[in-house]
């Protein structure tokens, strides 16, 4: 029985490039003189993959009473894994001696929507029911289209001394070819970003990435091995709690906007910079890291952090995806 990672849109949730293509005729004329590569698409992957992240290590604990968040890492190679898409395993190493292997049989749920694979339970006395390692996986949906070559997942290995998880956060997936990808000319993405954000302040303090009002722009220029972004975020602010889970406004308000720029590996796919907010009475600093995927840098995706101060003037964090595709 052959397994896959389902399907479609949002996870905050590591991973993986993939080294590897095979091939469904999908390539388009390399910029070199050779022939064009071909490409599988992620579905249709069979067998045994290597995959290598390109994302963000960061961690979500309390520090003297406010909630924080701190990015451990920005890195092209933040996790490797071994996927096999026949048997539904997958073997992840990471950075500080990480590492997690997953057969089928940990897969708690697998729906059109993501994969999540779950492994016993955290050490901390007073959370005995906290998973030991997660892994949940998704398929990036683009003006409602589903992306073929990429993939978002998030990685948690409860960690005590955190009193927390430390998570991986990227985009993985059939990778571009250092052979294939552009170098001269630019191109404009069309995206979808989703996210959450939290501040130290109120009863209920969490936000919802409202996707649909939120805008990410995103422009790669290959001649000069450059990428730029910018965001206008809007979110659902949480109003409560219901049988242990947030509930949110059904209205989105707008909540936060950043700028940033990176540079692309002039000898592979995966890029990283820094970001900024710029809405006033804001101050926040954090990174992206992502990569491009299929032919010709078909489709993209990075994966974001930021801490400082929220406009509403008080501490808090914003983290999320940009994924997109050529038009």
């Amino acid at each position: 029985m052959r397994h896959s990672f389902v399907t479609r849109a949002l996870v905050l949730s590591p991973l993986m490039a993939l080294a590897a293509c095979g091939g469904d005729g999908a390539g388009v004329q390399s910029a070199s003189s050779n022939p064009a590569p071909a490409y599988t698409k992620f579905n249709d992957l069979s067998g045994a993959q290597t995959m290598a992240a390109s994302g963000l290590l960061y961690n979500t604990r309390t520090i003297n009473g406010v909630f924080t968040l701190t990015v451990e890492a920005a890195d092209p190679a933040i996790a490797t894994a071994n996927y096999n898409a026949t048997t539904g395993s997958v073997s992840l190493t990471g950075p500080q001696g990480r590492a997690s292997s997953f057969t089928s049989a940990d897969i708690i749920s697998q729906t059109s929507s993501a994969t999540a694979y779950q492994k016993g339970v955290g050490t901390i006395a007073n959370a005995p029911t906290i998973p030991a390692e997660r892994l949940t996986v998704s398929t990036p949906n683009v003006g409602g289209v589903d992306l073929s070559y990429t993939r978002i997942g998030s990685w948690g290995i409860w960690n005590a001394s955190y009193n927390n998880y430390q998570t991986s956060t990227g985009i993985f997936g059939v990778n571009t070819l250092a052979s294939d990808m552009p170098r001269t000319g630019s191109a404009n993405y069309t995206t979808t970003v989703v996210g959450s954000a939290y501040q130290n302040s109120g009863s209920f303090p969490t936000f919802r990435i409202d996707s649909a009002t939120s805008t990410a722009n995103f422009t790669a220029n290959f001649g000069t091995n450059s990428v730029s972004t910018a965001l206008n975020l809007s979110a659902f602010p949480q109003t409560g709690v219901s049988n242990g889970a947030a509930t949110y406004s059904t209205v989105a308000t707008p909540l936060l906007s950043m700028t940033g720029s990176g540079t692309i590996s002039s000898s592979g796919s995966t890029f990283s910079g820094v970001m900024t907010s710029t809405t006033a009475n804001s101050n926040l600093a954090g990174q992206f890291a992502g990569g491009f995927f299929g032919p010709q840098a078909a489709e993209m995706g990075y994966f974001f952090g930021a801490s400082g101060t929220l406009p509403s003037g008080y501490p808090g964090f914003v983290l999320g995806t940009v994924t997109g595709r050529k038009p």
